[in-house]
Formats: structure tokens, sequence, C-alpha cells
């Protein structure tokens, strides 16, 4: 028969290691009612009873590796980045203390591995916030009991050997931010409860190879998605998210090289959709966001998505300011675009680099606009759509802006006093093109 596993905490240190003095380990406990015995691995051991730093101190006769044992109740323990946390080599065993805290209790231990065949008590546990942040070398299974957990915030950030199974009841989780930051090595089918969640930024960011089966069961609460995907090279599988309560989805797919999924949100409460699809290099799939007047900054949105050439509708942009370079390099693309331009400051190089665009854009209100420096740069604007843009922006009396329309013609007669009006000194445009034919 097995033996069952020890009921005591049991970890592997190795006083060599930068920190304390080499003979020496300072044990780090979460604050918190403390009614134990630590066994040093040496033939010594301390009954600690309050949380007293030179209890907590010991001075080994010689330096070298060896294997503490916690028997009795604690809080936890909270190497916090700091102090010893080289020198903790191994978790060998969780025991049977019921843990009342997680909170950056191995953060920056990236020696340790886990030896351990059993689970810890983490029924009572509020937060693993940065629990294993910066353990790089970790990577055994984690069966914890998350049923209490309110914030998973950075649990496994900086993780980067780290990829098991996270098969945890997270229906209480309202904070996963950062939670699988850098983790390159992970690639796990993710099944998360996520009734309560109200923050996925950077959930995932630089996850570089994840590309399992992907589900979250509810996000209707979360208000900020901001580069939750960012940097997962690999990515590639369908998104149905709920992002009714959204506010921010900046960079939500920047940098998914694979990601070529159509995208239908309804987004009404967002604010900023910068870079949310920047360098999508095979994203050709429809996009279509219901958005509202909330919504101020599209720049970047579509930069460097290099074969995109399907619809894009944003139903509300009546708000937005900025849509610098939202085209910039999207070197396929050529829909149409029904944007609501009147409140936009900067189309800077807004199709710098599109060099397949040539659409009629004579419909955007240039009521606010102020620069657009590079904006058609090397893009194929016909004679045609840029006769008509010269002509319909001219009757807005917008002065002083620099417009660059790239190598585009314009012809004789109603253009052509439309391009002289603009330039002359009491308009003050400055324009770039092609000239007459």
């Amino acid at each position: 028969r097995e033996t069952p596993p020890s009921p005591l905490f049991k970890m592997t240190i190795d006083t060599t290691q930068t920190g304390s003095a080499s003979d020496t380990f300072v044990l780090p406990l979460q604050a918190g009612a403390t009614n134990m015995t630590v066994f040093w691995g040496d033939g010594n051991s301390d009954v600690i009873t309050t949380y007293n730093q030179a209890e907590l101190t010991h001075v080994y006769a010689s330096s070298g590796t060896y294997q503490i044992a916690l028997d009795g109740s604690y809080y936890g323990i909270k190497f916090n980045n700091a102090g010893d946390k080289l020198k903790l080599s191994s978790i060998d065993n969780w025991g049977i203390n019921q843990w009342g805290s997680m909170n950056r209790a191995f953060f920056g231990c990236s020696n340790m591995v886990g030896t351990y065949s059993d689970s810890p008590d983490t029924s009572l546990v509020l937060t693993t916030q940065n629990g294993f942040y910066g353990c790089t070398n970790f990577n055994s299974s984690l069966n914890i009991d998350a049923s209490n957990v309110t914030t998973m915030r950075g649990m496994f950030f900086n993780c980067s050997n780290f990829n098991q199974p996270l098969n945890w009841d997270t229906s209480s989780v309202l904070d996963f931010s950062y939670m699988m930051y850098n983790c390159v090595a992970f690639n796990q089918a993710i099944n998360f409860n996520t009734s309560s969640a109200t923050d996925m930024q950077w959930m995932f960011k630089y996850c570089s190879i994840l590309n399992s089966s992907f589900s979250l069961s509810d996000t209707s609460s979360v208000t900020t998605m901001s580069q939750m995907f960012s940097g997962c090279n690999v990515f590639n599988q369908p998104i149905n998210f709920d992002m009714s309560s959204t506010t921010t989805a900046n960079s939500m797919f920047a940098n998914c090289q694979n990601f070529n999924q159509a995208i239908t949100f309804n987004t009404p409460l967002i604010t900023t959709a910068g870079s949310m699809f920047e360098r999508c290099y095979a994203l050709d799939e429809p996009i279509n966001l219901t958005t509202s007047s909330s919504l101020t900054n599209t720049s970047r949105m579509f930069t460097l998505c290099l074969v995109l050439n399907s619809s894009v509708a944003i139903s509300d942009t009546s708000s937005v300011t900025t849509m610098v370079s939202m085209f910039g390099s999207a070197t396929l693309f050529n829909q149409p675009l029904s944007f609501n331009t009147s409140s936009v400051v900067s189309m800077l190089s807004m199709f710098q680099g599109a060099t397949n665009f040539n659409q009629d854009i004579s419909a955007f209100d240039i009521t606010s606009l102020t620069t657009a420096n590079s904006m058609m740069g090397t893009s194929a604007f016909s004679k045609v759509n840029y006769d008509l843009l010269l002509v319909a922006w001219e009757s807005y009396g917008t002065n002083n802006v620099t417009f660059d329309a790239g190598t585009a013609h314009y012809s004789a007669g109603a253009p052509t006093t439309a391009h002289d009006t603009l330039t002359s000194v009491g308009r003050g445009w400055t324009i770039t093109d092609g000239g007459t034919p």
C-alpha cells in the first residue's frame, strides 16, 4: 500500500543561495494566527505561537541543504520577492494546514520546484495574488480549492516553465488580470467559470504557444480586456465574449500573429479599441463592433494586418478623436468605410502603407480635423476618389490642416478650385499629392 502523505508542510532549502547569511534561513510566515512547531531539518525545532522574527530565523551549524517541516497551524507563507526567496529549492509536501492566504506566497522563488503528491487546503483562501509570481522553474500540478478566491491577479506571472491543467472552481474570482502573463510554455485547455469576473487585462499576455480550447463561461461583468491576448503568437481560437460592460480593449489581440477569427462584439461602453488587432498578420475575417458615443480611440487598430480585406464595421465613431495609423500597413485592405469622423482630430498615417486602399472617403466629416500628415501615404488612392474628397472637404471651412494624399492626382475644374482654396493663405492647408496630371 502507498504511504499516505505526511500531515506536515515540508520544503527543502539551500542555505548557500543568495539571501541571508550562508548558514541561515528566515522562515517568511504570513502575519496571522500561528500555533506550530518548526523542525529545521538539523535536529532542532522551535514552537511558534506568535509572529516573531527572531524565532523565525534559524542559524545552522554548517551551510547546506535541509528539509524544513511545519507541524500545526499557520496563516500561510509569504516570500514576497524578498529575503530568502532563492533558498527555497522545493515544496515536498503541502500537509493538512488550512491556509488563510496565498497572497505573494512564493513570489520570486525562481529556484523552486514541486515534488509533492498532495494538495494544499485552500478552502478559506480569498486571494492567490502573485502567489507563484516569478517561479520560473515551477511546473508541478496544482489542485487547489478556489471556490472562495476573489483575486488571482498575477498568480503565475512570469512562470515561464509552467504548463499544467487548471481545473478549478473560479466562480468567485473578480480579478484575473496578469494571471498567466509571460507563461511562455503554457498551452492547456481553459474552461473557467467567470461569472463574477470584472478584470481580465493582460490575463494571457505573452502566452506565446497558447492555442488550446478556450471557454470563459460569462464575461458580462468584465470591464477591461486590455492586452488580454497580446503576444499570443499562435493563438487562433473562436472568441464569443459578452463585452457589454467592457470599457477598454486596447491591444486585446495585438501581436496575435496567427489569429484569424470573425469578431462580433457588442461593446456599448467601450472607450478605447486602440491597437486592438495590431500585427494580427493572418486576420482576414469580418470585424463587427457595436459601439456607442463612449468610444474615443481607434488608433492603430488594424496596423500591420497584412492580409485583412474583410469588412470592418464600427457602429458609432461619433466621439472618436484619434484614428492615427488605424489601417497603417494593412497592405491588402480595400473595403468601404462608413465612419462618423466629426470628432476626429488626427488621421495621422491612417492609411499609410495600405497600398491597395482606394475607396471614396469624401463623406468623412473633417469638422474637428487638425492633422492628416501621411494619411494616404503609399495608398492606391485614385484621381476619381481624390477629386470627390477635395470638393467635399473644401466645403467644411476647416483651416490649417496638414494633409498627405500620397501621389494621387486631381482633375481640372472643381477639384482644382477646391485644392487652390484649401491651400490659400486664408485656409492655410499644406497638401502633399501628385498634382494635376
